[in-house]
């Protein structure tokens, strides 16, 4: 009987959770985020190129010109082939070119990709606001350093996650392990931890200040929006590889289409956990947010 009693209970709150995903699932789909995201996604293409620059003149400092196409295969397995193409190309090209055209290469890019990064983090926080339901109170001056810091940890994110797709197979070579399946796997949970603190890192400091009563209400929108960052990138790039012709509707705009088209739904991912959290904050005993002026 007790027994009965405790899965009864199990069932209603597992109904309770389930009816708040699916909630915040229909808020992120069926509102106006759609259309937010977009905005979002076409301001992070244009930090892509930069950001791209930078992330090769890193590698280009220490990469062989000979080994860059069988580093970067790795990044084919999540990334439309494409897209991969272009970054070995890419790659090649700062890894020919001189230490010193490097050093002023990755200056520049740097420079360029935050200040390119600052308009999609800014544009980002407003769809973040929307989200929590909650009015931007911050300071000019601190949504402005907060907009730069995401911009700045964005880049570094994104250096680090391309650090372990690329580099950890060049390593694995040196150390002559590359023959090994298993090895191949090793660089998916660091890759994914580097995504899951980003996004807790974003849906704490991102929104404007609320009283969250409990961090641990961070977590679960961090976990399903990088399980969903990983299973869309590699749905998109079978998609692409296999069955989308892009080059054909597109011609040579493909790649770019192909890109936007993955930073839409990356940011779609990321609003959705956003609002399972705010979801779960309303309804886990924290005060109830201030609601939007939009």
């Amino acid at each position: 009987m007790r027994f009965l009693i405790r899965a009864q209970a199990w069932l209603n709150t597992s109904d309770r959770v389930v009816a708040h995903w699916l909630r915040a699932a229909r808020d992120a789909l069926l509102g106006e985020m759609p259309i937010l995201a977009g905005g979002t996604a076409l301001f992070a293409i244009f930090a892509v190129v930069p950001t791209l620059a930078a992330a090769v003149a890193i590698y280009g400092v220490v990469a062989d010109p000979g080994e860059i196409n069988s580093h970067v295969g790795g990044l084919s397995s999540v990334l439309p082939g494409q897209v991969v193409a272009f970054i070995a190309e890419q790659l090649e090209r700062q890894a020919k070119s001189s230490s010193r055209e490097l050093g002023l290469a990755l200056a520049a890019s740097v420079l360029i990709a935050v200040i390119s990064a600052r308009g999609a983090a800014r544009a980002l926080i407003d769809t973040l606001n929307r989200a929590y339901r909650v009015r931007e109170r911050r300071r000019p001056i601190v949504k402005l350093a907060v907009t730069i810091a995401m911009a700045g940890g964005t880049l570094v994110g994104l250096m680090l996650m391309f650090g372990v797709v690329v580099a950890l197979p060049a390593i694995f070579a040196l150390l002559r392990l590359d023959g090994y399946a298993v090895v191949q796997w090793l660089r998916w949970p660091p890759l994914m931890s580097v995504m899951f603190l980003s996004l807790v890192a974003l849906y704490r400091f991102g929104p404007s200040p609320r009283d969250l009563g409990s961090d641990r209400h961070l977590w679960p929108g961090a976990v399903i929006s990088t399980v969903l960052l990983v299973v869309l990138s590699i749905a998109l790039s079978q998609w692409v590889n296999n069955v989308a012709t892009y080059d054909l509707w597109y011609g040579a705009f493909g790649s770019a289409v192909i890109i936007l088209l993955w930073f839409y739904l990356s940011v779609i991912a990321i609003v959705l956990g956003g609002f399972v959290n705010a979801e779960l904050e309303r309804h886990a005993g924290a005060p109830a947010p201030e609601r939007s002026m939009y």
